[in-house]
């Protein structure tokens, strides 16, 4: 599948390319906008690209006609994301032909999608050729059983078999210290556009979660240590790249919150978060449940962030564990302060769940997610009404 990276690319397509089952040439975006769904749409059965700013005779690429830049992304976005069901996941990138040019191209990729077949207008649209059709019956029933064989493998598979420990992070656990594994894989075999070279956009990515969550999801008072640990990335060998730090040393585990990190290239990311459980008053071990979400929510968010940047990544499956709280009272309950027996406790030595979730979403509002993966866990231990994830906003417990 063509897509260019550059300006000069595009305008190398000018008399070489013709449109395509892949491919798909537009002058600009006042077209209707009914219509940029639909194509959208179209291509996510097997993946294509919309160059906008290209005009076209008869299906060649003939000359570049650039558009204005500003807000024709989020135009564009727009018109996608509130017409076409279910969500699709979509890159788009800027082309200009001299870096701060106001006019330039607009490159759509639409990878193809788990969920095809999507649908616009209650109708679902595909690529015929250098044109856009509607599936009729038989297709839709086959791609509704491409979207179950899907989606029942991924179910099968335990994001935890791949975990990777990061480097120093070993895997003794301590009577009051607890630890947190989070697993993300992406639902499709996926590359950074930018690897191995992955230096910049990880410490980007940290830096977008940070300034999406704090202070506007998370209070300023509960931002994860993630963004403190995460932030010098270094590579793994050959292996993938490397942030953060976990203590072996069990008199610092004591004391300090630790979060270390570790991307594989062939799969995803795994983290590793630890923090003491001891209440202030040295009796009884506290869960602080608030803290857990808030580190999962950053984690969520820097993974979002890092892999909405691939294209063939736009499902990701997550997986967590929580070991070592059982016996531990709520923060709810207890404020950290001391443990009573009549305080309810956590009953789980291994909590896990897993769950299938868009990068994008991720990226932008990683609560939900938290919220799917942990409520089950809270449920055991915090009354009904007390909503964790959504009190770290206003302060926490």
């Amino acid at each position: 599948m063509w897509r260019p990276r550059t300006y000069g690319e595009a305008l190398a397509a000018i008399g070489a390319l013709e449109e395509a089952s892949d491919l798909d040439f537009k002058r600009d975006l006042a077209a209707n906008p009914k219509d940029l769904a639909k194509d959208a749409a179209a291509m996510s059965i097997d993946g294509g690209v919309i160059l906008i700013g290209m005009d076209e005779v008869n299906g060649l690429a003939t000359q570049a006609t650039p558009i204005p830049l500003k807000g024709a992304a989020e135009r564009l976005s727009q018109i996608i994301s509130s017409r076409v069901r279910p969500p699709l996941h979509f890159e788009l990138e800027a082309l200009t032909k001299t870096r701060g040019d106001s006019n330039g191209l607009l490159v759509l990729e639409v990878p193809p999608s788990p969920w095809a077949p999507h649908m616009v207008e209650n109708r679902f649209p595909a690529r015929a050729e250098t044109t856009t059709r509607y599936l009729e019956e038989p297709e839709l029933e086959r791609l509704y059983d491409r979207r179950r064989s899907m989606l029942h493998l991924a179910d099968e598979r335990d994001p935890m078999d791949e975990f990777t420990w990061p480097p120093d992070a070993g895997n003794s656990s301590y009577r009051g210290i607890g630890r947190m594994r989070l697993q993300i894989l992406p639902l499709n075999e996926a590359r950074h556009p930018a690897a191995p070279w992955l230096s910049r956009p990880l410490a980007e990515s940290v830096r977008a979660a940070a300034g999406e969550l704090v202070p506007v999801q998370i209070d300023v008072h509960l931002q994860p240590n993630t963004f403190d640990w995460l932030v010098n990335w270094t590579p793994l060998g050959s292996t993938g790249w490397k942030a953060g730090y976990v203590a072996e040393d069990v008199e610092r585990l004591k004391d300090n919150v630790f979060v270390a990190a570790a991307l594989r290239y062939s799969s995803g990311f795994s983290f590793v978060t630890t923090r003491p459980l001891l209440t202030e008053s040295g009796i009884g071990f506290c869960a602080f449940e608030h803290q857990w979400a808030s580190e999962l929510m950053g984690q969520l968010a820097f993974a979002g962030h890092f892999f909405s940047k691939t294209a063939t990544a736009g499902i990701l499956r997550c997986g967590v564990r929580i070991e070592g709280l059982d016996g531990s009272v709520s923060f709810h309950a207890s404020r950290g302060r001391t443990a009573h027996d009549n305080m309810p406790k956590v009953a789980d030595t291994e909590y896990a769940a897993t769950g299938l979730f868009r990068s994008w979403d991720l990226a932008t509002s990683p609560g939900p997610a938290a919220k799917e993966l942990l409520d089950p866990f809270f449920a055991s231990f915090i009354a009904e009404n007390y909503d964790v994830v959504g009190r770290l906003k206003v302060g926490g417990a």
